[in-house]
Order: C-alpha cells, then structure tokens, then sequence
C-alpha cells in the first residue's frame, strides 16, 4: 500500500499560517479551471434551483389562507436533476480540484467523462461516510468527529490513488493520522473562512462580493492539502 507523506512537525501557530498562505495558490488553482467548475458547480446548481422555484407556486396577497401549489411534473425534474448532479458532477468536481490543484487544466467534458469510472464508488464511499459519522455523533459525539476528521480527505484519495472503499479508507486514516497537526490547522483555517463567509453573506453589495472571493480563493484548497500530505 502506497505510504503517505509526514509534514515537518512545526508549531501548530505556524502550520496555520502556512495553510492560510496556501489560499494564494488554492485561488490559483481556481482560475486555472475557472471555466470547468462554473460548468461543473454552478450550472447544474442554477438550473436545479431554478426548477425548484418552478416546482412552487404561491400566491402573495398576504392572506392567511394563502396556499402553497406544487408543480408535480417540475418537482420530478428537480429531484432528477439533483441526484443527476450529486453522483455524476461532483466526482468530477473533485476530480477538477486535483487536477488544478497539480497546476494542469482540464475541460469540464473530459473531468466528466474521467470520473465516469468512480461515481458508483465515490457514492458508496460518502453514503457509508455521512452514515458513519451520522451514527457516531449519535452514540457518543465524539467517535462521530474522529471519523469526520481522519476520513476526510475519503473523495481524493479514491480518484487521486483508484482505490477500494476499504482501502481508501485505511490509506486516508494513515495519511490524516501521519500529518493530524496540519490536518488540524487546515481545519481552523477552514472554520474562520466559513465563519468570515456566513458574515459578509449577510450583507448587500460589498459583503457579497466578499463572499465570493471567499468561495473562489478557497475552494481547490483542500484538494492543495490532500495533495500536500499524500505522496
């Protein structure tokens, strides 16, 4: 089995600021396939939302008997659309965040059709994932976190080495296990941008901008970490 990479052990202070300064590469990464991921995150998105809104009709006189109507045959083509996107376009996103996070491009169409091969498996790997850490944060909370967090980077690994569930399991345990301090300072980073994002979300103009510089400055970084710790 493939052996995983150990971070020089540095103060935990100084691993966060590295991860922070890693955001100038992860909006690198970014714009490198800028084109790919609108493809592959936010046209699928829109057009699921915009079938949403269609699916629900209301009316807006203010009345208490005011009903809420469903469209039956929008609302079938939004749940359609939705499991279409979950299992064919987000292996492929994730396959775009590794390919940018290495400095290479890649069309969205050939980021589908290379991921073809994973979707069955990157879908099992998350539900047996979200189950997992669903039931251990019900029995005890904390068995819950630990698998969130050792199995973290599950996604990547599976595409980046073409492995097994079991095996990409027992890779990502070893690999997040070898380097669980940067692993950590990865995920302070990650919760003050979250933080700063649900923030400015929440104002007009200027804090959306904010927001979104936000998203697309962070978003390959967790491919950049996977591919730091991994060999």
């Amino acid at each position: 089995m493939a052996s995983s990479k150990v971070m020089p052990d540095t103060g935990f202070v100084d691993m966060v600021i590295e991860v922070f300064k890693m955001l100038r590469a992860s909006w690198e990464a970014f714009r490198l396939n800028a084109s790919s991921f609108i493809f592959l995150i936010f046209i699928p998105w829109v057009v699921t939302f915009a079938c949403l809104i269609l699916s629900f009709g209301a009316s807006f006189t203010g009345n208490i008997d005011d009903k809420i109507h469903v469209n039956v045959p929008w609302l079938i083509v939004t749940v359609a659309l939705l499991i279409l996107v979950l299992i064919f376009f987000m292996p492929a996103v994730t396959y775009t965040q590794l390919i940018s996070a290495k400095g290479k491009r890649v069309k969205a169409l050939d980021a589908l059709k290379n991921s073809r091969k994973f979707v069955l498996r990157y879908l099992a790997l998350n539900i047996l994932l979200g189950l997992g850490i669903i039931f251990g944060l019900i029995l005890l909370i904390i068995p819950g976190l630990l698998i969130a967090f050792f199995l973290s980077f599950s996604s990547y690994v599976l595409i980046d080495k073409n492995k097994g569930i079991n095996d990409t399991f027992k890779l990502c345990y070893k690999m997040v296990r070898a380097n669980w301090k940067f692993v950590a300072a990865y995920l302070v980073v990650e919760v003050i941008i979250n933080m700063l994002m649900s923030i400015t979300g929440r104002i007009p103009v200027m804090g959306l901008i904010v927001y979104a510089v936000l998203f697309f400055g962070y978003f390959c970084l967790p491919a950049l970490v996977y591919t730091k710790i991994s060999k």
